[in-house]
This record gives C-alpha cells, sequence and structure tokens, in this order.
C-alpha cells in the first residue's frame, strides 16, 4: 500500500550501468500482467534492483541481456521483508521501478528502429498520427 506523498517531494533516481543478470521475466495471471526483475551495476560493487511492468517488462525480455548497457529513470520504492520467524523483526529493502529506460550501444540496434530505442512507461498516450 502506497503512503502519502508530501508535498513538494520528489522521488526520482537516474542510473547508467550493466545489466547484471539476465531479466526474470513472470507472468502473473491473478492481475494479466508481465513482470521483470534484473539487477544493474552502477559501480564495482554497487547493484540495484529494478522492477517493471506489463508492456515494458517484454521489452526487457526481447532487449535486455546479461551485460547490457541501460539508462534508467525511475522511482525508489521500499518492500517490507516478511521474517522466517516470527522472532525476527521486519525489514525493507529498496528496489527502482523504471519509468524510463534506455539501451546504449546495444548490438540490437541494427535490428530495431531508433523510435523504440527509449520509451517511457509514465502512462502517457504518444501522437502516432
Amino acid at each position: 500500500m502506497k503512503e502519502k506523498c508530501l508535498m513538494g517531494a520528489v522521488n526520482k533516481v537516474i542510473l547508467v550501468g550493466h545489466v547484471v543478470n539476465a531479466p526474470d521475466i513472470r507472468y502473473i495471471s491473478k492481475t494479466d500482467d508481465h513482470l521483470a526483475q534484473l539487477s544493474l551495476e552502477t559501480a564495482p560493487d554497487t547493484v540495484h534492483q529494478l522492477l517493471c511492468r506489463g508492456a515494458q517488462a517484454l521489452y526487457c525480455k526481447d532487449l535486455v541481456k546479461q551485460g547490457t548497457r541501460l539508462y534508467i529513470e525511475g522511482e525508489l520504492e521500499y518492500v517490507e521483508q516478511r521474517p522466517a520467524s516470527a522472532k525476527e523483526g521486519r525489514s525493507q529493502s529498496a528496489q527502482i521501478r523504471i519509468l524510463s529506460l534506455q539501451l546504449i550501444d546495444g548490438a540490437e540496434r541494427l535490428a530495431y528502429p531508433e523510435d523504440i530505442k527509449k520509451i517511457d512507461f509514465r502512462g502517457k498516450k504518444s501522437d502516432r498520427s
């Protein structure tokens, strides 16, 4: 459940790095949606957990592989971790929900037109006339 945002609060993350592992793509039948989880290394020993859904997850499935260089814009989210036993306290981990991503110098550039290299997944409708 999302908490209320404070007036004037900004939640924006911009990252550039290499994909550590192939995206884990899952289909969620309950919501009829796709979910992709992947890790992005921005510096040695600095790895960020990324999450995307829907068409964006399918984009990752088709174009993002281990070693792919990405430019990411997103929002920081905290996910509550449930303890294995009742004695342990609950903890939170941070992940980044991708709003926009762009491949950087990928070999796939030759196979796809430039207009799909950068897709903004904020829900805005684009003019395609």
